[in-house]
């Protein structure tokens, strides 16, 4: 897992879309959902289930985009006080 990869997973679970996570951070929806396939490999676990056009989170993937969140936020922080070119929109 890299910090894109938990964004593209942070994302879909917050805008609850594929397609609108891969827009935000433009990607495509499938490298978004690759992300996710890839990680739920790794963890054994659901982090999402497809609802017709939309994708809804599991208990356990709420849980791990909490966790990507508070990553994400020290990762941009890090980025800001380093002076380098990276990190993700913010809400």
């Amino acid at each position: 897992m890299n910090i894109d990869q938990l964004n593209y997973i942070r994302y879909a679970i917050e805008l609850e879309s594929y397609a609108q996570a891969g827009e935000l951070l433009h990607v495509t929806p499938q490298a978004i959902s690759k992300a996710v396939a890839e990680t739920e490999r790794l963890c054994g676990r659901e982090l999402t289930v497809r609802s017709g056009r939309s994708v809804k989170a599991t208990p356990f993937g709420l849980a791990f985009a909490r966790h990507v969140r508070t990553i994400s936020e020290a990762y941009d922080d890090l980025c800001a006080f380093a002076h380098l070119k990276e990190g993700v929109p913010r809400d």
